[in-house]
């Protein structure tokens, strides 16, 4: 996979979580989806923007 591949991938699910994450009902489901609490669900959407920011600057 190619640095731009990466960074497309992980923007791609960024944007699929953000879509997921925009009411509490839907962030319920991920949260049982994933067998992860509220705050595991933030933890895990940070992870992923940590990983994109670095995946930018990897690509900059």
């Amino acid at each position: 996979m190619t640095k731009g591949q990466r960074a497309t991938a992980l923007r791609k699910l960024t944007h699929a979580i953000d879509y997921i994450w925009r009411t509490h009902e839907e962030r319920r489901g991920l949260g049982e989806l994933c067998g992860l609490d509220n705050t595991g669900l933030v933890i895990l959407k940070l992870a992923i923007l940590r990983d994109k920011v670095r995946a930018e600057q990897v690509v900059a």
